[in-house]
């Protein structure tokens, strides 16, 4: 169920709800969980469908409410829709128009220092406002990173929180030949600082991380061993109406050029920078074998610098450089990539298939697995179609083979 009806206050009204909390006796309300997630880019929407999927599965004891941005209502409708299965204990929850506009765009939090703060104590009173309004009886913070500076300032919420630690930078310095630049210091001493005052919080029940060993480095810091390694979650939407030959047609790749796909929020985070610079490093003769593809959203302030970087490369090289500046739902980015069941060829691990496949077939795939912290029992690789007609009837004429 989604709210959208506010009170003269601007807050929004809250519809009749089967789990609807009796701040009267809140010892006897059933579980009330907050998934707490303002950002709309990136991972943070396949997070929130796997986790309502799983939800709507299982259907465990209490009501679970989404609280995301009105951006996040506009982009991810599809999402949205799936709290129809169970209004009675689900519920999205967007931001009221007045709370919208005063926040810094997630967009604009790359680039701005002064943004991250700005947009870290805003989180923090939104996040407090709303649990306590909500009678939420845990939290989980979707991107602990935004509020982490805060949350460090000895605050506390009217509830027990979990969170998941995105971007784990404090244990870098372990690793070698890591030579970090200024800013990343900065952000290092930082962590390390809240971590240290984050941990020594009773009310952090979890602590996820993507980051295997940043897990470990943490357990050393806490001594209750509340990091968690979190995989990505790998959703496979089935698109039968859509295919990899048209998507390829659709972009206007040349053929008989191999395809380079750099697929997310095209930011500086993401190494464009450096593959642009080694592309001009390159030949002639291997330009004109490659097509970069370059397909997200990216920055309003970097746009520019990025046109004009790909008009200076494709001037004097000749390479092909497509530009695809724009959100790509979730279930619009099946075409790019297709999983294959193996089964039917071999019994290896997935991992080995894949080195098999590399070094003795001559076709490369991705190990499903690596997603995952406990695999799936399957035989599935992951191939990339973003590739000219003929090299994929080598590849496909390779894999008849066996």
């Amino acid at each position: 169920m989604l709210n959208t009806e506010r009170n003269s206050s601007g807050h929004q009204d809250r519809p009749d709800h089967a789990c609807r909390p009796d701040r009267q006796s809140r010892s006897a309300d059933p579980p009330r969980l907050l998934l707490f997630d303002l950002d709309y880019r990136g991972h943070h929407p396949g997070y929130l469908q796997h986790l309502l999927t799983y939800w709507l599965a299982h259907q465990p004891l209490g009501c679970l409410d989404l609280l995301v941005s009105q951006t996040f209502l506009q982009n991810h409708s599809q999402i949205v829709a799936l709290a129809d299965q169970d209004q009675a204990t689900v519920r999205f929850i967007a931001l009221t128009d007045r709370e919208q506009a005063e926040l810094v765009d997630s967009a604009d939090l790359e680039q701005s220092f002064q943004g991250r703060v700005r947009r870290a104590f805003q989180e923090w009173r939104l996040l407090q406002h709303y649990t306590q309004q909500l009678g939420t009886s845990h939290c989980l913070l979707m991107y602990l990173d935004t509020v982490l500076l805060r949350l460090a300032l000895n605050s506390s919420l009217a509830c027990p929180f979990s969170g998941i630690y995105f971007r784990p930078l404090f244990h870098y310095a372990q690793f070698a030949n890591y030579q970090p630049v200024r800013r990343e210091q900065i952000w290092q001493w930082r962590d390390r600082v809240c971590l240290a005052r984050l941990l020594q919080s009773t009310q952090l029940q979890t602590l996820f991380c993507l980051d295997p060993l940043a897990v470990e480095a943490l357990n050393q810091l806490d001594a209750h061993q509340r990091a968690v390694y979190l995989p990505d979650p790998v959703q496979v939407t089935a698109r039968p109406d859509l295919d990899a030959k048209a998507l390829r047609q659709g972009l206007g790749l040349l053929p008989n050029r191999k395809i380079c796909l750099l697929f997310g929020v095209l930011t500086e985070r993401k190494g464009i920078h450096q593959l642009l610079a080694a592309i001009e490093k390159l030949p002639p003769a291997r330009c004109e074998q490659l097509c970069l593809l370059l397909v997200g959203p990216i920055p309003a302030d970097q746009q520019q610098w990025l046109e004009a970087r790909v008009d200076q490369i494709t001037m004097f090289r000749p390479v092909q450089i497509i530009c695809r500046h724009e959100f790509v739902a979730d279930h619009n980015v099946q075409p790019y990539f297709q999983l294959a069941d193996y089964s039917a060829i071999s019994d290896l691990p997935d991992r080995e298939f894949v080195r098999w496949l590399t070094t003795e077939v001559g076709v490369a795939a991705i190990p499903v697995s690596v997603f995952y912290e406990q695999p799936p029992d399957a035989r599935y690789v992951r191939f990339c179609f973003c590739k000219n007609d003929d090299t994929l009837r080598a590849a496909a004429a390779k894999l008849r083979a066996l």
